[in-house]
């Protein structure tokens, strides 16, 4: 995005054709985050941190090629959950299962290519590595892995 002053920031924004199929919230964005870009206040449609895990779940599992975009979204929702809280994440042991094995199956050069060049520059030269990215595989199988429990 291109400010009024000339100032390139970095920006992503991410849609998905698959449709809604769980609970969407609409939220205001951080006024950190709009001071940032200089833009008005925003009301945001968006899934909840339950739905948005079950549907990066659901695409780590159905997709004909395992996206690490996927585990990585995977990893950043991680500590947004509350395993308390009341409707908690609903999804069959099978599901969960080859979840958790399809997460390794991702290898860094995939993340390397189809990842990082889209994270901001600065957090590029942090994740350009394989041994965070088996850290991430990681953190990301054991929390599946308390999903089965």
């Amino acid at each position: 995005m291109i400010t009024r002053s000339g100032e390139d920031l970095f920006t992503k924004i991410e849609f998905s054709r698959r449709g809604i199929k769980e609970k969407v919230v609409v939220q205001s964005v951080s006024p950190s985050i709009l001071r940032a870009y200089k833009v008005s206040p925003l009301l945001i449609p968006h899934y909840d941190v339950q739905s948005a895990i079950i549907q990066k779940i659901d695409a780590v599992i159905t997709r004909n090629i395992i996206q690490p975009r996927d585990i990585f979204d995977l990893y950043v929702l991680m500590p947004q959950y509350n395993p308390n809280d009341t409707e908690g994440i609903q999804i069959n042991r099978a599901k969960l299962n080859r979840a958790y094995d399809n997460v390794f199956e991702v290898g860094f050069g995939q993340f390397r290519d189809m990842v990082i060049p889209y994270l901001p520059p600065d957090d590029q030269s942090i994740y350009n590595s394989s041994t965070l990215w088996d850290d991430i595989k990681l953190k990301v199988g054991s929390f599946i892995d308390e999903l089965r429990q």
